[in-house]
């Protein structure tokens, strides 16, 4: 399998959104699993300070039921050069996975609701707005709902194209 920045192994493909494709790796430095999103380095490339200081802002957030910043770096893939952001991995099944295969009982539904936004109360209170709220974005673990997918993608995109996107994703955003 390829190895990036000396330092991770690419196990697999997870998925691809847009531009955006993640990987399943493994850190060669603790041996510990983590998902590497690969994006074009064009929209790196557009405002880096604006990048770095977001993806430093990600990397204070900590929280154990919340996916977390890792790394960042810009390597060369199939010759064209990439950025990648490396972020901890949960292991699990989504609920939109859950839901897809099977009806979720009323009671299930809300202790999911209650722990998952008791999560994000706490995410909102160190000052992080989670802005990507959807089935997808919550891992059903071990320890409970945590929540992934901050609206990275979104954000560093709108940063790019050098104005505002809407955040989120379509049929899960506020009306508003």
């Amino acid at each position: 399998m390829k190895h990036l920045n000396d330092r991770y192994k690419l196990l697999k493909p997870l998925g691809q959104a847009g531009s955006c494709i993640s990987y399943l790796a493994q850190d060669m430095h603790d041996n510990s699993r983590v998902v590497i999103r690969q994006y074009e380095l064009e929209v790196v490339q557009t405002d880096p300070s604006r990048w770095r200081k977001r993806l430093d802002e990600l990397r204070r957030l900590q929280h154990p039921m919340a996916s977390s910043v890792i790394d960042f770096f810009t390597a060369k893939v199939a010759g064209s050069s990439r950025a990648h952001l490396v972020l901890s991995y949960i292991p699990g099944r989504s609920l939109a996975q859950e839901m897809r295969e099977r009806r979720l009982p009323r009671e299930e539904i809300g202790l999911l609701i209650a722990r998952a936004f008791g999560t994000l109360q706490e995410i909102h209170s160190q000052g992080f707005i989670h802005g990507n709220i959807k089935p997808s974005g919550v891992i059903l673990s071990k320890e409970g709902p945590r929540l992934t997918d901050f609206g990275v993608t979104g954000e560093l995109v709108s940063i790019a194209c050098g104005y505002p996107l809407a955040m989120g994703a379509m049929g899960y955003q506020a009306p508003e």
